[in-house]
């Protein structure tokens, strides 16, 4: 299978894209800061929104390799 990296994908009512750093307050804001959101990923709850805005920027930088997916 041939590595694509994160790709954008959408339907008439729904689209799945790409982070961008400017997502970072909803993220925060909507769920990376709660606990109970967190139960099923690999990560702590976000203490503030920085720590959500540096993740988005480490997933951004990453999407030039063709195996990440995120």
């Amino acid at each position: 299978m041939k590595a694509i990296g994160t790709q954008i994908l959408q339907t008439k009512c729904f689209i799945l894209r790409r982070f961008v750093e400017s997502d970072a307050e909803a993220m925060f804001q909507n769920w990376a800061s709660s606990a109970e959101n967190m139960t099923y990923v690999t990560w702590n709850p976000h203490p503030d929104v920085e720590v959500t805005r540096n993740s988005i920027r480490n997933w951004v930088a990453s999407y030039a390799n063709p195996n990440y997916y995120k």
